[in-house]
């Protein structure tokens, strides 16, 4: 009796401990294809978190920034090399994470961009495509900006097994796939995190402004006040902060929403640090229609000549030239 216990107690053993393997082993396989993905956005976050780009001049930011500030055109007009970390749909307290981890490894970097739009920092409780951070929740610089934002799910997808799969998209297993097959081909990205859109004004764009009603843009204050320990980090770390405003198509502003407020915030937040505060939205190309494929974000034609203006500004700020 006592040696078939045993017997049974064995059996058990053996099947649980098969069993943890087992999952340990899908877990691996799935986070180690993303984490070794290219694509788009997830591509971005990974070499930071690889610790795979140092450029002198880095941006961050939402989609506006993504698809308007071209690299290859900052690099050729200031001399200095550059990445575009803008993620498409994410705002400065989930991206913050990412400045944290950067700023703890940079030693090139001179610039820092942080571009900002209306909605940057209204209050949020939901992160926003939160597959393309799943398999980095082991660094706590992610992690804390996440769970800033919705801590349960923060929780639940690092601690509880598996849970992490159901909260992820069928992009996370596309990604993986991505990334298994760079990995096993000895692929590497290359690209410098610009991703711009070819395209002229939306057939919808009139009637969304027309639709949308105006707005009061508001601060969160907890934001606020990570966004300026932010800016004092990477200044201690001797890099120049530059908060850009960028383009929108000047009929949202005026039909939509009073965007003096949020210019007077930026402007306040750049003289208590010592941060370059530039605005963007009164450019003669806010008025033109044909760059913008949307109120708030411009085309390809668009963001090539929007980026030569900001490389003009970044040269002054860089090397005090005009």
């Amino acid at each position: 009796m006592r040696k078939s216990n045993k017997n049974y107690g064995l059996v058990v053993l053996i099947f649980s401990l098969t069993g943890i393997f087992l999952l340990w082993l899908i877990t691996f396989i799935i986070d180690f294809g993303v984490k070794h993905s290219d694509d788009t956005q997830v591509g971005v976050v990974n070499r930071i978190m690889d610790h795979q780009i140092d450029p002198q001049i880095i941006a961050f930011g939402a989609s506006a920034g993504e698809v308007s500030i071209d690299p290859e055109i900052i690099q050729k007009r200031t001399g200095l090399t550059c990445f575009n970390s803008c993620i498409n749909g994410t705002r400065f307290l989930q991206y913050q994470g990412l400045i944290n981890e950067f700023n703890a490894y940079s030693e090139n970097n001179k610039v820092m961009i942080l571009s900002e739009s209306y909605f940057s920092f209204e209050k949020i409780s939901a992160v926003t495509s939160i597959e393309t951070y799943l398999p980095h929740l082991n660094n706590d610089n992610v992690y804390h900006s996440l769970f800033m934002i919705q801590p349960d799910l923060t929780w639940k997808c690092k601690y509880i097994p598996f849970y992490k799969y159901i909260a992820a998209t069928h992009i996370y297993y596309k990604n993986a796939a991505i990334g298994w097959n760079n990995f096993l081909h000895h692929r590497s990205y290359s690209g410098l995190g610009y991703f711009p859109v070819d395209r002229n004004w939306e057939p919808d764009a009139d009637a969304t402004i027309e639709s949308m009603g105006r707005f009061v843009i508001t601060f969160d204050p907890v934001i606020i006040d990570q966004y300026i320990k932010v800016i004092r980090n990477a200044e201690s770390r001797n890099r120049k902060v530059v908060i850009l405003l960028t383009t929108e198509f000047s009929e949202m502003l005026e039909k939509v929403t009073d965007i003096n407020p949020l210019r007077a915030k930026l402007d306040s937040i750049a003289t208590v640090t010592k941060a370059v505060f530039l605005d963007f939205t009164t450019q003669p190309i806010c008025k033109d229609k044909t760059m913008f494929y949307n109120s708030i974000h411009l085309n390809e034609t668009g963001s090539k000549i929007f980026s030569a203006i900001l490389a003009d500004s970044l040269k002054k700020i860089v090397y005090g030239t005009r």
